[in-house]
Formats: C-alpha cells, sequence, structure tokens
C-alpha cells in the first residue's frame, strides 16, 4: 500500500499527540465535570462546523465508491475512536491512570500486527526496533503499577474491581487498532466526511453517556461551576476535535506502523507539559522514557523516509 506526504503526515502525526495530551492537562484542571461533557464538547463542533464544508454530491459518491468488502472498514473509521474514548473514561474508575494509559497504548503492537496480516504492509526490522523504543518508552512514563508496585499504595485498596479496568482499556488498544486498519483500507475516501461523520458518533456516544451519568451518579452534563471552568473544557474541546481530526490524516499518509509510532509521542509532550505547567520535578526514568520514544519517532521518521531501499532489502515477506 503506498505511502505519500511523509513530512505532511509527521506533522499531523505530532499534532493528534500534542492535542491529545493538551485535552487531558486542560480536562484534568477543570472541576466537576461529567467526563463524557468532553465529548459532547468536541463531537458538536466536528458536526456543526465541518458540516457544511462537505459537498453533498461528493458526500454520496464517496460512499458509493466504498466497495461491500469495505463497509466494516467505514464503520471502524467513523465508530471505533469514540468508542475507544468510551472505554477509556469508564477504565479510569477502575484502574490507576498510568496502567490504563500503558494498556492503551499497546495498541500499537496490535496495530502493526494486524497491518502486516490483513493490509499486507511490509514489517521492517526498523519497524520492530521504534515499536519496542515507544512501548518501552511508554512504560517508562506511566511506570504502571502492575510492575512498579514499590512507587505506589496497594492496588487492592484502591481499586478492588481493577480487572474491570484493565479489560475496558484493552477494548480501547483493540478499538484504536481497529481505527488504524480500517482507515488505512479506504484511503479514498476524504478526511473531512469521515471527521465530520465521527464528530456525529462522537456527540451522540458523549451525549448518551453523560445523560446516564446524571441519572445514575447524580453528576451534571453541565455543573454551576465558574466561568475558569467552562472556558477549560472548551478549549478542552476543541483540541479534542483535533486530536480526532489529526488521526484521520495521519493514518491516510503514512503506514501504520509509523503513525502509531508517532501518536505515543502523547506520553512525551504529557509529560512535558506536567513538568513546564505543573513544574513537577523530572524524574529519571521517565526521562529515559522519554528519549526511547523521541528516538522511536526521529528512527521511523528519517530513516524509514531516506533509507527506503536498504529497508526493502531487510523487509520480513508480508
Amino acid at each position: 500500500m503506498p505511502v505519500e506526504n511523509d513530512w505532511q503526515g509527521i506533522l499531523y502525526g505530532l499534532g493528534n499527540a500534542f492535542c491529545l495530551a493538551l485535552t487531558g492537562f486542560l480536562a484534568k484542571a477543570t472541576s466537576g465535570y461529567n467526563p463524557f461533557t468532553l465529548m459532547m464538547c468536541s463531537g458538536v463542533l466536528f458536526l456543526f462546523l465541518l458540516s457544511p464544508l462537505n459537498e453533498r454530491r461528493s458526500c454520496v459518491d464517496q460512499i458509493r465508491m466504498i466497495k461491500r468488502a469495505q463497509v466494516m472498514s467505514f464503520v471502524a473509521s467513523i465508530s471505533c475512536m469514540p468508542c475507544a474514548a468510551f472505554f477509556i473514561f469508564i477504565a479510569l474508575n477502575f484502574i490507576e491512570y498510568a496502567d490504563a494509559i500503558t494498556i492503551m497504548q499497546s495498541s500499537i503492537v496490535f496495530s502493526s500486527l494486524l497491518a502486516f496480516l490483513v493490509l499486507k504492509e511490509p514489517l521492517k526490522p526498523v519497524d520492530i526496533l521504534c515499536i519496542t523504543l515507544s512501548f518501552s518508552g511508554v512504560f517508562l512514563i506511566s511506570r504502571p503499577l502492575f510492575i512498579f508496585q514499590h512507587l505506589g499504595v496497594s492496588k487492592s485498596s484502591l481499586y478492588p474491581q481493577r480487572h474491570l479496568g484493565v479489560i475496558l482499556s484493552a477494548l480501547a488498544a483493540t478499538c484504536i487498532a481497529g481505527f488504524a486498519i480500517g482507515r488505512r483500507n479506504i484511503l479514498h475516501v476524504d478526511s473531512l466526511l469521515l471527521s465530520t461523520l465521527q464528530g456525529g458518533v462522537t456527540f451522540l456516544m458523549g451525549l448518551l453517556s453523560a445523560a446516564i451519568g446524571w441519572y445514575l451518579l447524580d453528576n451534571p452534563i453541565l455543573p454551576d461551576c465558574t466561568i475558569e471552568d467552562r472556558v477549560l473544557m472548551s478549549l478542552a474541546g476543541f483540541s479534542h476535535a483535533l486530536c480526532f481530526l489529526f488521526n484521520i490524516q495521519v493514518f491516510k499518509h503514512l503506514s501504520v506502523v509509523h503513525s502509531s509510532t508517532l501518536k505515543t509521542s502523547v506520553s512525551v509532550f504529557s509529560y512535558a507539559l506536567q513538568c513546564i505547567l505543573v513544574r513537577d520535578s523530572p524524574s529519571y526514568l521517565s526521562v529515559v522514557g522519554c528519549c526511547f520514544i523521541i528516538g522511536s519517532v526521529l528512527c521511523k521518521s528519517y530513516l524509514a523516509t531516506h533509507f527506503n531501499k536498504l529497508n526493502g532489502l531487510l523487509c520480513f515477506p508480508s
């Protein structure tokens, strides 16, 4: 499957990672919000801001061009990322944040294997190196308690149902991998159309989930809070919308392995924001993890771009 516009795709991938990190930081800076309000904000931005930009005839023609074998890919492209957000938001009630992020970022492994098996994308030694470096970097930055237990309190006392969090985080990783494969299988469909439809699905899922949370948990969709909180949540929704748009674009321009490697840089951006804005003291393990991820991004983005012939000689058969 051809890869085009390498540097444009790289910018989209880094933009996706930064926006996702900024979204999390802004959302955590607010208080008293139903987490699914964020999905509603980003979904409504996509749905109502992007809809006028789509030409009806062009959209219909693109949908008609989808072959029967590509229907599932089309459905995955517009629904998997909202489902991933849904699962990870719920998972955070049952599992530590670091554990959830580590499990979710394992999608780079699932995505790469599925791309190799389903899409017949080549799997090169440099790809395996980048996957290993990226996931190791996420692991060191997040430092999940199921490995680094001596750094935290007892898990069972805080999260007695943490197995549910593990399952939900794994489902989020699976959805992310499903989106990657689905998007790469329908490259002819315009990103603007997919973004608009994805926004509609995100808004509906966010609205339904927020309403259920309001009814069952007494957590209002729009609680009585300060103007600063509302501004922060609006900015978080806008950043989340940009994140989805960049995510659709990056998989259009780059291979699954390259795109997934770039997306792991969200851990670097999140850690940098935490250190700069919250003034947390840098951790040795986290700095090493950031170096691993940056190294994998540079390795894949530079070596794979400028030494394709050399990598091709060492390519594993698909």
